[in-house]
């Protein structure tokens, strides 16, 4: 199994061993007769667990390195809300909080209206036929005098449901219309905050803070 990808470096895991196995000492029990199974002597100082499942880790043997999952750099807070902290979490664990934390760019967004990225005064605009249920994104775009709407060029080229949309809008008959302003999902930027403090944590306090009695509270 290929543990560490390109962007994991030698020095990187290492350090991570060197940072955070003494704190691991007493809670190695599983890990233990994994690890003798495979003929290796058992140390603490050579185990890395995923500090987000506790289930994925790499042991240092004498010939390879052991482990059953692929681990990665997390970034905590996220790095597209510019999170500068690395920590090494298996793939798994940090592909799945992805999606929660693509929420947290949202964020950033509906918070500096106007919307410069999308030449736009609102983001996540959209027109809704509410005879259809149809919706499009748009942006709002303001001059001195007049707030108009402008729908994506390539999507009005090659989407039929949207031409005649708009034909029908501009032959007035589509009086039943609705503009929705999308705001971002609060329970995924929940999730996403909780987790890069969670994270932070482990920074600070190692392996005894994800194996202490108030994180299972969390967990």
């Amino acid at each position: 199994m290929n543990i560490f990808p390109k962007t994991v470096p030698e020095s990187i895991w290492r350090a991570h061993l060197a940072t955070y196995s003494h704190s691991i000492v007493h809670y190695t029990k599983k890990h233990i007769a994994l690890i003798e199974a495979a003929g290796e002597t058992f140390s603490p100082f050579n185990l890395y667990v995923c500090p987000l499942c506790t289930e994925s880790y790499f042991y240092v043997g004498r010939n390879e390195i052991l482990g059953n999952a692929e681990f990665s750099l997390d970034h905590l807070p996220p790095e597209s809300v510019g999170g500068a902290l690395k920590v090494l979490t298996c793939k798994k664990c940090n592909n799945e909080a992805g999606y929660d934390e693509a929420e947290l760019i949202r964020l950033v967004t509906f918070g500096s209206v106007p919307d410069k990225r999308r030449n736009s005064i609102l983001p996540y605009t959209y027109v809704i036929n509410k005879s259809t249920g149809d919706r499009w994104p748009v942006r709002v775009i303001k001059t001195e005098s007049t707030v108009n709407l402008f729908f994506d060029e390539k999507a009005k080229v090659h989407k039929e449901r949207l031409k005649k949309f708009l034909s029908e809008m501009h032959n007035g008959e589509h009086p039943q219309l609705q503009i929705f302003v999308g705001s971002p999902d609060l329970g995924k930027i929940s999730r996403a905050l909780l987790k890069s403090a969670y994270l932070i944590c482990f920074v600070w306090w190692g392996y005894e803070f994800v194996f202490s009695k108030n994180t299972e509270l969390i967990l």
